[in-house]
């Protein structure tokens, strides 16, 4: 089943998308509201990751930040030994809920 505000043709969920839907369900917003919410929501998962904090969304799961230290790599066309240089990444875990419901789904799915 297929959410009403996923994106048709890729499947993907944009902030276009999240912005419709709340519009859709807060009807005493306005488009502009909606965005600056959904964008303001963003923004504030954005900045604390920035700051190195980890964001926990019940339901959803973590968002954190690793420090990755610098490695020895290779180019995979050419073969030469490179550098790979330290770097900050974002990882996500979901929440125990988030990955039941996805486990769920996958076996109904394979009956």
């Amino acid at each position: 089943m297929t959410s009403p505000f996923i994106t048709e043709n890729t499947g993907n969920v944009t902030r276009a998308d999240l912005v419709q839907h709340l519009a859709g369900e807060l009807k005493d917003l306005t488009l502009g509201e909606c965005k600056a919410l959904v964008d303001g929501f963003f923004d504030v998962i954005a900045d604390r990751l920035v700051e190195g904090q980890a964001v926990r969304i019940n339901g959803l799961g973590t968002f954190e930040v690793r420090q990755k230290r610098e490695r020895p790599g290779r180019n995979l066309h050419t073969g030469e030994e490179v550098t790979i240089r330290a770097r900050r990444v974002v990882l996500f875990h979901p929440a125990p809920t988030l990955r039941d419901r996805v486990t769920a789904t996958m076996l109904e799915g394979n009956d």
